[in-house]
């Protein structure tokens, strides 16, 4: 994931937070790291499944030019009954892409069936930006000591096959302290993927950095009274 995002609230805040807590300076990384995941997964924008459908079945208008240079507008219909003159942005994608590969179009039951493939496959994904956190928070749940005030999962990110994601955990042996998680979801089939994953996964981390940032300074309030909390605000 190459997007951009800034920590510098939440690097601030760890560092205050690092001072009060009886926690090594590794299991406090760790474990506001794996908040931090789990939160990006959480706030990281997906499509609906309905709304899939909708936005691939819905019917689409096309201008076709005729031999004289005059244009014939054909409202197409929503894909449904085989035989159905209707041309949907489904079916118009499917033959789209066999074309750049030099294949002829489909049509009737062949194109259905493609097009309802094409369409589960879309559904199936739903969840796929999000599925590319699951690796950096399984690591670094080994590492946090206290998970009850973790972001709650998402059950429907779902990891197939390879890992689409990574994480590094800190450790207390080390000369210097750092933890890392990585969003790799990036599909070969998609060339757009890479895109979609910087412009809502950056979101997605962005909140979540945010967010646990607030929570420690939120803590440090309560636990070293109103000088504190004054010097607090200074950072929000």
């Amino acid at each position: 994931m190459s997007a951009t995002w800034d920590q510098s609230k939440f690097d601030m805040a760890l560092k205050e937070y690092g001072k009060v807590t009886k926690r090594t300076t590794a299991e406090v990384i760790n474990t506001k790291l794996y908040y931090v995941a789990r939160g990006a997964q959480q706030h990281t924008a997906k499509a609906s499944a309905s709304g899939i459908k909708a936005t691939l079945a819905r019917p689409v208008t096309i201008r076709r030019q005729n031999k004289s240079g005059r244009f014939r507008r054909t409202k197409a219909v929503e894909y449904g009954a085989l035989g159905s003159s209707g041309k949907p942005l489904a079916a118009l994608i499917v033959n789209a892409r066999r074309k750049a590969k030099g294949q002829k179009g489909l049509f009737g039951e062949e194109l259905t069936r493609a097009v309802i493939t094409m369409i589960n496959s879309r559904v199936r994904s739903v969840a796929f930006l999000r599925a590319g956190w699951i690796e950096s928070i399984k690591q670094l749940a080994a590492f946090a000591k206290d998970k009850s005030g973790a972001p709650a999962g998402d059950p429907s990110a779902r990891q197939f096959g390879a890992p689409l994601g990574s994480a590094i955990a800190a450790s207390d042996g080390a000369l210097v302290q750092f933890a890392r998680i990585e969003n790799r979801a990036i599909s070969k089939k998609s060339p757009t993927s890479e895109a979609a994953l910087n412009r809502f996964g950056e979101v997605g981390l962005q909140v979540a950095f945010d967010r646990e940032a607030q929570s420690m300074l939120e803590y440090l309030d309560r636990k070293m009274g109103p000088a504190t909390a004054e010097a607090n605000a200074k950072m929000r």
